[in-house]
Order: structure tokens, then C-alpha cells, then sequence
């Protein structure tokens, strides 16, 4: 009898003594967690310090005091067809911080005029003068279809006076106004700009594909060089 409580005993005060160093280890390394976690170095420093400057940089990028803009454009081309087709484009845009609406007039020598209403949203960048990037969506119109459209545009400064800029529009499927037909297509222009405060001349090259549905109607791919300027306000 003595011996089992004698046992009982050496296991109690073990077990005891057990715990206790477990606290005590356990409160000695949680001490030295909110040591190192409060700990200043050198790296740390250097870290945080290109942390925030890229921070600072991006807003810089991409903060703007300008809280409205006005454009203005102009721009005549020919598309490169056996029909010797020119065009001439008026267009004029309004921006509010990073948003903006825009119309364009398309008026063709041999084809349906076209009229173009886009809503602009800029994703990336502090105006539309400077480099950035935006989404658009809208609507483009003539005698025959109402096209819906959405696309992207980068504009990218490589100097204060020259840049260059990339223009993308996916034009969805459309029933012409008499349901016998319908077009799809998609657009790109891009080119090269020179920047003299608020007048930019641009010459950019530009390619179109509409596929038809419908009796006789056969793929088109228009394509030819646009020479046009803006003027920013």
C-alpha cells in the first residue's frame, strides 16, 4: 500500500512538474515570437522602403488632378479595295476622371456611313494624354445593322512628344433591319503619334473583318492607313 501511493505520489509531483515546464516553455517562445516580430533590421527596412516607393510610384502613375477632358477628332483615310474607297472620321470624347463617352461620325465614299457611341472606362493610368489603358463598350450603326462592341486601347508614351497606340474592337453579331442578314466582325488600328501640347498628328494602319450570313454574302476584310489629328482640351 505504501508502495502504490508511494508511486502515486512520484507521479503527481512528475506530472506537475511537467506542466509547468511546459508553461514555462511555452511562455519563454511566445516571448521570443513577439521579439521577433517586433524586431527592427536592416533588410526589414530596405524591404518596406521599396514597398512603398512602388506604391508611391503606381499612384503617381495612376492619381490625377485633371477632372475633365475634351478631344477632338479628325482623321481621313482610304481603304485599300479594287472600289478605291476614302473615308473621312469626326469624332469628339468626354472624359470625367476615368470615365468617358465617346462619338465618332465614319463617312465612306462607296459604303454605308457609320456612327459610333462608346462609353470609356480607364483601367490603368492617370488621363487619356498620358500612358494608360482602357475598356470600352458601345455601339456602331449605319443603314443596315446596329452592332453592339466592346475593346481595349493602350496608349504608350516613349517620349513626351512620341508614343505609339493599339486599338482593339470585337463587333458582336447583328440581324440586319429586314432579318435576312447578319454581320460579326472584329477591328484593329494602331500607329504612331507625335505630341505638341494639346495637338497630336497620327498616322495609323488599320485592318477590319465582317463575316455575313445570308444568301450571296461573302466574308469582307477592309484595310488601308488613317492620317488624322486631336486636339486635348
Amino acid at each position: 500500500m505504501k508502495k502504490l501511493l508511494s508511486a502515486l505520489l512520484f507521479f503527481l509531483i512528475s506530472f506537475q512538474s511537467l506542466a509547468l515546464a511546459e508553461g514555462v516553455y511555452t511562455v519563454i517562445v511566445k516571448k521570443q515570437q513577439e521579439k521577433q516580430s517586433s524586431r527592427w533590421s536592416l533588410a526589414d527596412w530596405l524591404v518596406t522602403k521599396k514597398r512603398i516607393a512602388l506604391m508611391d510610384q503606381w499612384l503617381a502613375l495612376n492619381s490625377s488632378t485633371t477632372w475633365f477632358e475634351f478631344i477632338f477628332d479628325y482623321a481621313a483615310g482610304d481603304i485599300d479595295d479594287y472600289q478605291e474607297n476614302s473615308f473621312e472620321r469626326f469624332g469628339a470624347s468626354l472624359y470625367i476622371k476615368f470615365l468617358g463617352l465617346e462619338y465618332s461620325k465614319n463617312n465612306f465614299t462607296t459604303l454605308d456611313n457609320k456612327s459610333e457611341y462608346k462609353l470609356n472606362l480607364i483601367l490603368l493610368g492617370s488621363s487619356v494624354q498620358s500612358t494608360h489603358i482602357r475598356g470600352f463598350y458601345g455601339k456602331r450603326e449605319d443603314s443596315t445593322y446596329s452592332q453592339e462592341l466592346y475593346g481595349g486601347s493602350l496608349t504608350l508614351y516613349i517620349a513626351s512628344f512620341l508614343g505609339t497606340e493599339l486599338n482593339y474592337t470585337k463587333l458582336k453579331k447583328a440581324s440586319s433591319s429586314n432579318g435576312l442578314t447578319s454581320v460579326e466582325g472584329e477591328r484593329v488600328e494602331y500607329g504612331v503619334f507625335l505630341e505638341l501640347s494639346f495637338l497630336r498628328i497620327y498616322l495609323n494602319n488599320f485592318k477590319e473583318k465582317n463575316s455575313f450570313t445570308g444568301a450571296g454574302l461573302s466574308p469582307r476584310t477592309d484595310e488601308g492607313t488613317i492620317i488624322g489629328t486631336k486636339l486635348f482640351f
